[in-house]
């Protein structure tokens, strides 16, 4: 009896691992995303940190040579 649903049955086994496959590839491209935005963001971050310094220099610099 089960050898008449063969088809069906490899159909169905056939859709869940290429399913199971293709969820894996997303969580794995999340997880990736999810570790380059938090590079992305901490730099981010250092750069507006740093941005108020590098304007005083640039300021300081621009005095001296019209001084």
């Amino acid at each position: 009896m089960i050898w008449h649903y063969r088809e069906i049955i490899i159909a169905v086994i056939t859709f869940l691992v290429i399913d199971g496959a293709v969820l894996a590839m997303n969580f794995y491209t999340f997880f990736l995303t999810a570790e380059h935005n938090l590079a992305i963001n901490v730099a981010g971050r250092q750069g507006f940190l740093d941005e108020p310094f590098t304007d005083n220099q640039l300021m300081d610099s621009l005095l001296e040579i019209v001084a």
